[in-house]
């Protein structure tokens, strides 16, 4: 059971990854949740960060997994070595990686990206999202989601694509939902009159919600899948600077 802090559910994982003990390779972000659930799934996970400080926080919480500094552009590894390489959550520029993904990953191989979003089609979560949007327009506001199909194929580095979506109910208790509201900057910044008002709002919302139990908050775990180009794979490999491990 994936902790709230994660929000990878098994059978996503299942789905976007290969067989445990696969040797995957993640572009790091955030503090290194994701990738540590790629080890807990099994896997021999490698990691990259351009970030010095994430990458020692990565590495201090992520032991199991091998952490380094290093640009996705130029990937310190071996040619045609990862059975996957996965992209979780907000990474801009996803496209300038691929290049270098199609080079170190295996034939047979794939790019594995997932993206989380809270759902906001449930009737409770419109009427929170309505109430702190009074104050906060920007606060639950959908995204859009990773690269499409088309962007994905477009420049010929990827030449098949598999997608797959999947949903994940947090419990979440009145205490919880008070603290998400109030770690927003702009509730922070409220007059103690405002601040205090939209608090007890939501807190008469969880009561109405509840009803002395937890709520539950929906999130959408979106997949995609996508295969290198073999003939791109075969071409001599890049030149890259840097080490090369051997496992």
């Amino acid at each position: 059971m994936p902790s709230p802090r994660t929000l990878h559910p098994a059978s996503a994982m299942a789905w976007l990854l290969p067989e445990a003990g696969s040797r995957v390779l993640d572009l790091c972000s955030g503090k290194g949740a994701f990738t540590r659930d790629l080890v807990s799934e099994g896997h021999r996970v490698f990691g990259i960060t351009t970030d010095a400080a994430t990458a020692e926080l990565i590495a201090t919480r992520v032991a199991a997994a091998t952490i380094l500094r290093a640009r996705p552009t130029q990937m310190p590894f071996r040619p045609r070595w990862f059975d996957a390489i996965t992209i979780a959550d907000d990474r801009p520029n996803i496209p300038e990686v691929f290049p270098e993904a199609v080079r170190v990953l295996r034939p047979g191989g794939h790019l594995a990206l997932l993206r989380t979003t809270r759902d906001d089609t449930v009737p409770w979560v419109r009427r929170l999202a309505a109430l702190i949007q009074t104050h906060d327009p920007t606060a639950m506001t959908s995204t859009t989601t990773g690269p499409t199909e088309e962007e994905l194929l477009a420049d010929g580095w990827f030449v098949a694509t598999d997608a797959k979506a999947f949903r994940l109910w947090v419990p979440v208790d009145r205490r919880t939902l008070l603290a998400m509201v109030e770690r927003r900057l702009p509730v922070q910044k409220l007059d103690d009159t405002a601040h205090r008002n939209l608090l007890a709002d939501v807190g008469m919302l969880f009561d109405d919600i509840a009803r002395g139990h937890e709520v539950k908050l929906p999130y959408r775990i979106e997949c995609r899948k996508a295969w290198p180009d073999p003939d791109r794979q075969a071409a001599e490999p890049s030149v890259t600077i840097g080490i090369h491990l051997h496992w």
